[in-house]
């Protein structure tokens, strides 16, 4: 990634429980970062959740430093070249480019946050949750037996700010998977989808199979006895 100086992400978690890391190249980010128990709605302080990072730290920043606030305070620090930042499945984080940077950052699924991300990725993506689990089946059989015994569709356990364990939280991932639709509406969905498909497929194809019979059936090749030939044969 390469930003300008003020350019930024706004206050977010990161898709479906996923934790990530960030290692900064050049320039430098501030950051802002609140345990997963932070409500949201007052750690985005009334602005859209994705709002800009630079306006956060303008507008709701000055809040969190005031004797009234709420909740946590948040971890703040600046990161610099050849500094890599983690953050954990679940914090809430926002951060600005003080210049001109460029960075390198990945999100991530491990042994570590497995129990977090799977029901989340079997609920909101189930072709890919359907790719990745071929895949475990196929390398991994201590991983394929641990998605035998989440259940996809419990409350979603985030890890709580005091320890490494998981934990149920008031805090949701993200307003994004809030929208989703569940995972059953999402299969019946795509199952109607592929359906409908196979029957438009099929209806298409039926009147071709008939003409090239009855277009084979009008000529015949004199140089086999006059039997008859289809010509796509």
């Amino acid at each position: 990634m390469i930003g300008s100086a003020r350019t930024g992400t706004g206050i977010h978690t990161d898709p479906l429980g996923t934790s990530a890391w960030n290692a900064v190249l050049y320039g430098h980010k501030r950051w802002a970062v609140f345990p997963p128990d932070t409500p949201k709605d007052v750690v985005k302080g009334g602005q859209g959740y994705n709002a800009g990072g630079i306006s956060w730290f303008k507008n709701v920043y000055p809040k969190t430093q005031l004797p009234d606030w709420p909740t946590h305070k948040p971890i703040e620090f600046i990161q610099g070249p050849g500094e890599t930042v983690f953050i954990p499945g679940g914090w809430h984080h926002v951060v600005v480019n003080l210049d001109t940077t460029v960075a390198v950052t990945q999100n991530f699924c491990s042994r570590t946050n497995f129990r977090l991300v799977w029901p989340r990725l079997a609920r909101n993506r189930p072709k890919l949750s359907k790719k990745f689990l071929g895949e475990i089946q196929r390398t991994d059989a201590e991983l394929t037996k641990l998605t035998e015994t989440i259940d996809i569709n419990a409350r979603d356990e985030l890890p709580s700010s005091s320890s490494s364990d998981s934990s149920s939280s008031s805090s949701e991932s993200s307003d994004e998977e809030d929208a989703k639709p569940p995972k059953a509406a999402v299969q019946a969905k795509v199952k109607k989808q592929d359906e409908s498909k196979d029957s438009r497929h099929e209806a298409s194809e039926t009147p071709k199979k008939k003409r090239r019979k009855t277009a084979g059936m009008g000529r015949s090749n004199p140089g086999k006895g006059g039997d008859d030939s289809d010509s796509d044969a």
